[in-house]
């Protein structure tokens, strides 16, 4: 899977299709947006879900859980994600096929490797390769390729040097050729570029730049120019690698990539400062830096601010560097080398301002971490020997099983053979004999089974009436408690809102003296009378909830939202059907008021999603709306109503994750354990 751009539009257009149309299609539908414009391809995920769901149709479901966990996989929402793909594996073994179950397996060892999670990356690429079948040759190329990745991030560049080739043989049995037979050559170049072996690394990097090209990938054409650039600035010439670099940026900027554009300008100026030119260098830097700290990559942040740092020793400006080392050391998080490389600066800083006492603990915290990073390369070495050596073992057990299972099985023939001849004659004639009384038992069953169904029947049509009488009884109750509410609660203040304008009339000469007085007892009148209206509203709703369930107060919800005019509410529920104690649906249901609150009053929203997903003995609730998002850490310091869903969720053991960015919309997950007593 590849990154794609966002699409810009705040509020996705209305699906095309019709809520009955064709489960297959909207899911193909989904699929052509997916890459093109996020909104769509998960709007239409969505729809084919809630159908699937409707209709019981287990294909169309699989599919749907699979778009939805991409969805969340392009848009960065990693943990989601996985929550998706988990989803959608369990729907794929279900419905049985291989080729699905391993499409997905590899779904989550992408996400893995994108969180830096390698070695559980690998497992489920491993995992992912024996689902395959035989004839998908496509689908082995690509995973041996993602194999390949891992193990150039790993540095293990011989293992990762034998399943890229692995994918490139499985790749040239293939017609016609993809972009994925490109990357697959990329990712070759990129190993060779590590091993040194620059000329072929060059050679691979100039091909597939052309044939990007081709294919009309314009990001993987830009990456792949700042790679030559990279190269030649290895090799000593500067000059080269900077008309590639900035080829390659301008790509970037022109596709709106801010953080390759950052790569790129850390690179040029590393340049510029290796040919001495450090103005240069120090516009490229602090270009770079403004751009990760839109981005808020604090690791890439502190990383320019070292460079910059060693930009200034080079000028002997060690004020300057102390202040920018310092800096980039305050940052968070940071890794071992990144410190170890912040420590060495410091170290030098101070040394060469005679400051030898400041200098010390730096040089011992620098190599502290040394000494950390190399003992960690060693045992990581060590732990992908074992790994390896294991794989090789499981690989000769599972031939070994193979052949002990293939004999096994020939054997198991052969005596249910000899069984099976020793038994043909003695069933022939236990068959004819127990043939005749099948057939007067089969009689008598049937007998027997009308005279069941006509009873079960005719309970059914007894126990319906009843549900019905029920139901319609507590309308009536319902409906004469608002007309009772109505006449004692706002028919006597509405009364004397008549009295006191009537008095204003009949005494119009007094109007002027006295008009300030009535006016303001009518008016409180008025307001009292608002309230009540108010209150009715709300003892109707908490009737909704109570005697009907939260599923039917969040209908009843959605439908007053929906009429207001301002926005569009999707309920969902997967494996939400029976009812939850009053006492959770009551707490439940004040939360999601808070939050709709909030939505209304600071959101700006247009659309807000409302979802229950039941996973085992954990009802999990999602609130989303593509409003205009706030920022967490501030806000929630401030109030805005979460420390009162906090408290509320306290007794029930629950969980709330609030996930917004400004301009981004709002998704708020909350788990909440069933076995909790509130």
């Amino acid at each position: 899977m590849a990154s794609c751009g966002k699409s810009k539009t705040k509020t996705p257009p209305r699906l095309l299709v019709e809520k009955n149309g064709s489960i297959d299609s909207l899911n193909n539908i989904a699929w052509e947006y997916a890459n093109k414009n996020d909104s769509l391809f998960y709007d239409y995920g969505r729809k084919a879900l809630q159908a699937s769901d409707e209709k019981d149709y287990l294909f169309g479901k699989c599919e749907a859980l699979q778009i939805i966990g991409t969805y969340h996989y392009y848009t960065g929402a990693l943990d989601s994600a996985l929550i998706w793909y988990q989803l959608a594996l369990e729907a794929r073994r279900e419905y049985g096929d291989s080729s699905l179950i391993s499409g997905t397996l590899n779904n989550i060892g992408a996400v893995y490797e994108k969180r830096g999670e390698l070695t559980r990356s690998l497992d489920f690429y491993f995992s992912a390769q024996g689902f395959i079948p035989t004839e998908n040759q496509d689908k082995k190329a690509r995973i041996n390729d993602n194999i390949g990745v891992i193990y150039t991030t790993l540095g293990n560049y011989s293992e990762a040097l034998k399943y890229n080739e692995k994918a490139k043989d499985l790749f040239a049995g293939i017609s016609p050729k993809t972009v994925a037979h490109v990357k697959n050559q990329l990712n070759r170049a990129n190993i060779l570029e590590l091993m040194a072996n620059y000329d072929q690394a060059l050679s691979l990097y100039r091909a597939t730049a052309k044939a990007f090209l081709v294919y009309g990938d314009t990001l993987s054409f830009a990456k792949t120019k700042n790679n030559i650039g990279n190269i030649y600035l290895k090799k000593g010439d500067a000059d080269s690698a900077l008309v590639f670099y900035l080829e390659a940026l301008a790509k970037y900027r022109s596709l709106g990539y801010l953080a390759e554009s950052a790569g790129t300008e850390q690179n040029i100026g590393l340049l510029y400062q290796a040919k001495g030119n450090y103005k240069n260098a120090a516009v490229s830097f602090n270009s770079s830096i403004r751009k990760w700290k839109e981005l808020e990559n604090h690791q890439k942040n502190s990383g320019l601010l070292a460079n910059l740092g060693d930009l200034h020793l080079l000028q002997d400006d060690f004020l300057g560097a102390e202040k920018l080392f310092l800096e980039a050391l305050s940052q968070s998080p940071l890794s071992k080398e990144l410190r170890s490389n912040i420590y060495d600066g410091l170290f030098f800083t101070y040394v060469k301002r005679g400051m030898f006492e400041k200098a010390i603990p730096y040089q011992l915290n620098y190599r502290s971490l040394a000494d950390s990073i190399q003992a960690e390369e060693i045992k990581w070495r060590n732990l992908e020997a074992e790994f390896t050596e294991s794989q090789n073992r499981l690989l000769v057990l599972e031939k070994e099983k193979e052949v002990a299972e293939e004999k096994r099985r020939k054997e198991e023939i052969i005596r249910n053979s000899l069984i099976a001849g020793i038994f043909l004659i003695f069933l022939v004639a236990v068959l004819l004999y127990l043939n005749w009384r099948v057939k007067r038992k089969m009689i008598l069953e049937e007998k027997k089974a009308l005279e069941r169904q006509q009873e079960v029947e005719r309970l059914l049509k007894d126990q319906e009436l009843s549900s019905i009488r029920q139901v319609l009884d507590m309308q009536d109750r319902e409906r004469k408690r608002i007309a009772q509410d109505l006449h004692d609660r706002l028919g006597s203040m509405l009364s004397m809102v008549k009295l006191h304008f009537q008095k204003t009339g009949k005494n119009i000469e007094e109007l002027k003296k006295l008009n300030e007085e009535e006016y303001s007892k009518a008016n409180k009148l008025l307001d009292g009378a608002c309230d009540e209206v108010r209150k009715i509203a709300h003892d109707l709703m908490s009737g909704v909830l109570k005697n009907f369930g939260l599923l039917a107060a969040m209908q009843d919800l959605k439908t007053t939202l929906e009429n207001s005019g301002q926005y569009h509410v999707e309920l969902l529920s997967h494996k939400f059907e029976e009812r939850l104690p009053n006492d959770y649906e009551t707490v439940i249901y004040r939360i999601i008021q808070e939050l709709v609150n909030n939505i209304i009053r600071h959101a700006e929203a247009s659309e807000i999603s409302f979802q229950f997903f039941m996973r085992k003995d954990v009802l999990q609730i999602t609130v989303e709306d593509n409003g205009i998002g706030f920022d967490v850490d501030k806000t929630e310091s401030k109030g805005m109503g979460i420390k009162g869903i906090r408290s509320r969720l306290l007794p029930l053991n629950g969980t709330i994750v609030i996930d917004s960015h400004e301009g981004r919309g709002t998704s708020v997950i909350i788990d909440i354990p069933l076995n909790a007593k509130p």
